[in-house]
């Protein structure tokens, strides 16, 4: 049995990466009644939000390639799941 098996989509403890409008990429660590908080790793920034946050629920549930919309204030912006673990 492998424990360490990738999930098949996107949950509590995931760490997403995300490409906003075919542009600019982000990450986002998932983790559990904690958001807000920014981390850097290797130069790469990571934002951890929690599942209940309005980005944390969109997430949840979302498998690599899908694609999703999300409100802000100047307007709309598009996110493909390029990869989570």
């Amino acid at each position: 049995k492998n424990v360490s098996q990738k999930p098949v989509m996107i949950q509590s403890t995931s760490l997403v990466q995300v490409e906003i409008d075919e542009e600019e990429k982000q990450v986002f660590f998932i983790l559990p009644k904690v958001g807000g908080v920014k981390l850097n790793s290797e130069n790469i920034n990571i934002t951890v939000i929690s599942p209940q946050s309005p980005l944390g629920e969109l997430l949840m549930g979302l498998k690599k390639g899908d694609f999703f919309e999300f409100h802000i204030k100047n307007g709309v912006k598009e996110y493909v799941i390029s990869d989570f673990y």
